[in-house]
C-alpha cells in the first residue's frame, strides 16, 4: 500500500478526568472502524508500525521547546499507547493527558505511568473551558477517518489551539489514504488481493464523492489558523 503522510508542527504564536461530552453509543458513533477488542490490538501494532516508519514519537524539534514541567495532550489518543511510550522516555517531572470520545480502546490504567490520564473530549466540539491554554503540546494523528471537508480540518484545528499555552506547540501527523493503492502482488489470481485493491478504490471515491472528504494541505492551514514557524514533513 502506497500513501502520502505528513507531520505538520506549528507554534501558538496568541499571547491570549474532564469531559465535553459522553461516551459514545452505537447509534451516534463516528469511528468508522469499530471498538471492539480486535480494534484495540490493530491499533496498537499501528501505532508500532507508524513509529517505525516515522523514525521518531515525537519530533526531534519539538522537544527542546518544552519547559521542564510540560503539559502534553493527545487528542484522539485511542488506546492511549503514544502517551505511554512518550512517558516512558520523558522526564518524570511531565505530566501527560490522553483525551478520546470514548474509553473502550483505553489501555488499562494499572499499565500506566503514573503521570498518564486518559479522559474525554470531542475534538470536533469546543473544548471545556477549564482545559483552554492549559497545554504545552498538543498532539494528534491518524484521524482522516472521522474528518471530512476541509472545513472539518479547519474547525478541529481551531478547538486544538485552545488548548495549547501562549508559545505552545502543536503537531499533526496523518496519511492522505485518500489516495493510497492496494497492490495484490505478483500473483494475478490472487481473489484477496483483487477484492483488496477493487474495495479500496471503491471506499475512496465514495468518501470523496458522496462524503467530501478530503486531505488539506496542512502548512497552509496551519499558517491560516495563525501559527507561526509551521514545519511539514513528508514521508512516502
Amino acid at each position: 500500500m502506497a500513501t502520502m503522510n505528513k507531520t505538520t508542527n506549528g507554534t501558538n504564536g496568541h499571547t491570549d478526568d474532564h469531559t465535553n461530552g459522553t461516551k459514545v453509543s452505537s447509534t451516534d458513533e463516528p469511528y468508522w472502524l469499530g471498538r471492539a477488542s480486535e480494534e484495540q490490538k490493530r491499533l496498537l501494532k499501528q501505532h508500532g508500525v507508524w513509529t517505525k516508519s516515522i523514525g521518531y514519537l515525537l519530533h526531534p524539534s519539538i522537544s527542546p521547546k518544552l519547559p521542564s514541567n510540560a503539559r502534553i495532550a493527545d487528542v484522539a489518543t485511542g488506546t492511549g499507547i503514544w502517551l505511554k511510550d512518550l512517558a516512558q522516555v520523558s522526564p518524570p517531572e511531565y505530566t501527560f493527558h490522553g483525551f478520546d470520545i470514548s474509553s473502550e480502546q483505553f489501555l488499562p490504567a494499572d499499565s500506566l505511568p503514573q503521570n498518564v490520564s486518559l479522559g474525554f473530549i470531542d475534538f470536533k466540539k469546543p473544548i471545556p473551558q477549564e482545559l483552554q491554554g492549559t497545554f504545552d503540546l498538543v498532539n494528534i494523528r491518524l484521524i482522516i477517518i472521522s474528518m471530512g471537508p476541509e472545513s472539518v480540518w479547519r474547525d478541529t484545528l481551531r478547538n486544538l489551539i485552545t488548548l495549547l499555552k501562549p508559545g505552545g506547540v502543536i503537531t499533526w501527523t496523518d496519511g492522505n489514504f485518500l489516495i493510497a493503492r492496494g497492490f495484490r502482488g505478483s500473483n494475478p489470481e490472487s481473489t484477496a488481493g483483487h477484492a483488496l485493491t477493487t474495495g479500496q478504490v471503491q471506499l475512496n471515491t465514495t468518501l470523496v464523492k458522496r462524503f467530501g472528504y478530503s486531505f488539506p494541505d496542512m502548512g497552509q492551514l496551519f499558517r491560516d489558523a495563525g501559527l507561526l514557524e509551521v514545519q511539514e514533513d513528508e514521508f512516502e
